[in-house]
């Protein structure tokens, strides 16, 4: 359960600018939270009042935050009913794939100008973390494993040094939705080391080469699983950090 924050009932209009977007940040992420970890179902009305009484705040900053929701993909707002959870929807992932396949190309090249060994040591370590747990009998697409698969995804965005590249992901990364692809661990677990190297030895075209396959095998996995009728992706709940994130194995 996440709480409100409690002492906080000053009026939001009363709030300096900065004040107001600080707060309105963490009542961001802990909707996002309560949203990822189930205490807020898919298709269940958001009540704004009732947020804005249990998070301290005035109602305009409650929607201000909303619509910031609107935009990650988490909600959406229905025409004259209101504000909901989004519905779980398999066609989103696939658009949310297409985009971060344009977006992991270029970070990919820009990696192999910049990345240090020390960051590819790390990189490697939370593959082979990945790796073990499917030894240990772990489903690709368990909580664990996708929180880690989702930290080497954003990483190697960080690592690109470009910083748009990372907002712009917040759009489509916090769609954190585990989806059965039926992919192998291994089969991933190589995909990344092989990228890893690519990285490593600077060959930036086959570095986006390596990427593009893989999200596009993720992408094709999910296709395959929707024309067999098996389109219900959940959201991923609390990882292992209490951090949101996304997806899983691809």
């Amino acid at each position: 359960m996440i709480d409100h924050f409690p002492g906080r009932h000053e009026k939001s209009k009363h709030m300096s600018k900065e004040a107001r977007t600080t707060r309105r940040h963490e009542i961001r992420s802990a909707i996002q939270q309560m949203i990822l970890q189930g205490e807020l179902a898919s298709g269940q009305k958001l009540v704004q009042r009732d947020l804005a009484a249990r998070f301290g705040v005035a109602q305009g900053l409650l929607r201000e935050t909303l619509l910031e929701l609107v935009g990650c993909g988490l909600v959406e707002m229905v025409d004259n009913q209101g504000v909901f959870v989004r519905q779980l929807d398999s066609a989103a992932m696939i658009e949310a794939l297409q985009v971060r396949e344009m977006h992991e190309t270029l970070a990919v090249r820009l990696c192999c100008r910049r990345t240090t060994r020390e960051d590819l040591d790390q990189l490697r370590d939370l593959a082979e973390r990945m790796y073990t747990l499917g030894q240990e009998g772990k489903e690709i697409e368990s909580s664990e494993m996708g929180w880690l698969d989702r930290e080497f995804h954003c990483r190697l965005l960080e690592l690109s040094g470009n910083d748009l590249l990372v907002r712009l992901a917040d759009a489509y990364l916090i769609l954190g939705k585990v989806v059965r692809m039926g992919r192998d661990a291994k089969e991933v677990y190589e995909d990344h080391l092989a990228l890893l190297d690519a990285i490593e030895a600077g060959y930036a075209d086959e570095a986006e080469r390596l990427v593009r396959d893989h999200i596009r095998s993720a992408e094709t996995a999910l296709s395959d699983r929707m024309a067999q009728g098996d389109n219900m992706p959940v959201w991923l709940g609390k990882g292992p950090n209490k951090q949101i994130t996304q997806d899983r194995d691809s």
